[in-house]
């Protein structure tokens, strides 16, 4: 068995290397970031304290996305989407570089699903097999909706 210290190691090494990107992604679909915060500290002590190699970082990483796209989801379908929270930071600063608002409004654009899939496969360049099992959709759906979801996107862009 593991000892406090080697635990809490563990637990810290984990945090550096998934909660930033954790929390990017969280915030990036639900738009808000105290569900976002919420979100994330559920998914990364549930991964924690399920899993069951603590030294293979990429598979903690799945298996807190894998959890973090379920517990988004639902306050992402009571709430709508507001990019809001994507660009406070820039607004201490005279406004959002331009692009941060076509962004943020192109995700606007897309549902929670659809925000999801091109995150995880542009954004954080997962493979199709790996957003399926987060997502807990079959491969073809997820193709399905990456497809459509890119097409979106770049319409949303265009109109922009």
């Amino acid at each position: 068995m593991f000892t406090e210290i080697e635990t809490q190691n563990q637990l810290e090494l984990l945090y550096r290397a998934t909660a930033t990107e954790l929390y990017s992604f969280a915030l990036l679909t639900t738009g808000d970031a105290q569900a976002a915060e919420r979100a994330v500290t559920d998914a990364f002590t549930d991964s924690f304290a399920s899993a069951g190699d603590k030294s293979d970082i990429e598979r903690f990483k799945i298996q807190s996305l894998r959890r973090l796209c379920r517990s988004c989801r639902s306050p992402a379908k009571k709430t709508p989407y507001n990019p809001g929270g994507l660009l406070s930071g820039d607004l201490q600063k005279g406004g959002p570089p331009e692009g941060h608002r076509i962004f943020a409004q192109t995700l606007k654009r897309l549902c929670f699903d659809e925000r999801c899939v091109l995150l995880l496969f542009f954004g954080m360049r997962f493979s199709m097999g790996d957003i399926a099992y987060m997502m807990c959709l079959p491969r073809f759906l997820v193709k399905c909706r990456l497809m459509g979801a890119t097409d979106k996107a770049w319409r949303a862009v265009a109109d922009l």
